[in-house]
């Protein structure tokens, strides 16, 4: 009867653990406290989805952007680390923008890694003062981009904060992308371009030359 109950209790609180997380959507799951609240439209050809939830002390929000397309959701993304760099400081200045219409000015900005995924992290402060009022981490995946913003209502809470941060979870990340995968025949062929022509044209001159050499001597 006690290892029943026991077993009960652990199931209890192993359910309780899965339901504290929001599902955001199939990859992403975060967990907010208090009384959460969902909001969802449709601006443009881009799809908003935003859960939040705020007390007389601090805010959580997590925000997921995707743009509207019949093309797969690969197909959208950047071809590379530049191009991926570039994604970033579009969605960080629109970001920076709308925070500080809230009174939460831009103070740093730093290129953190999210479960091995390239992030940023941003940091805020009041309009009269270098402490800090508002935190964000930002995720483009899958072409999809995701904002996590911790902010004060009335105090800012670094535990709160950290808390809030690290109950993300990224399920699929094995099938999760932020640039488009090449193909190998594209990379072979690259490989050849880069390094085989080059060498045989290399080659080609010296025998050229050699042969000529020789001929002049007879």
């Amino acid at each position: 009867m006690i290892k029943y109950t026991f077993t009960l209790c652990l199931l209890f609180l192993l359910s309780q653990t899965i339901l504290g997380q929001t599902q955001i959507d199939k990859n992403i799951s975060i967990r907010i406290p208090e009384k959460v609240q969902k909001f969802d439209t449709i601006s443009g050809n881009t799809s908003v989805l935003a859960y939040y939830s705020k007390n007389e002390n601090d805010s959580y929000i997590i925000l997921k952007e995707s743009k509207i397309s019949k093309e797969n959701e690969t197909d959208t993304l950047d071809k590379d680390l530049k191009s991926l760099k570039q994604k970033y400081d579009q969605i960080i200045s629109s970001q920076i923008d709308a925070m500080s219409k809230n009174g939460f000015i831009f103070k740093d900005s730093t290129q953190i890694k999210i479960n091995n995924f390239i992030g940023y992290n941003l940091i805020y402060k009041g309009i009269d003062s270098e402490n800090k009022n508002a935190e964000s981490n930002i995720l483009y995946l899958n072409g999809s981009t995701y904002i996590i913003s911790y902010s004060k209502v009335k105090n800012f809470s670094e535990i709160n904060k950290n808390t809030f941060f690290n109950s993300l979870q990224i399920n699929n990340s094995n099938s999760l992308k932020q640039i488009q995968e090449k193909s190998t025949v594209s990379t072979y062929l690259s490989f050849i371009i880069q390094y085989i022509f080059p060498l045989v044209f290399l080659i080609g001159i010296v025998f050229y030359f050699k042969r000529r050499t020789k001929k002049n001597s007879n």
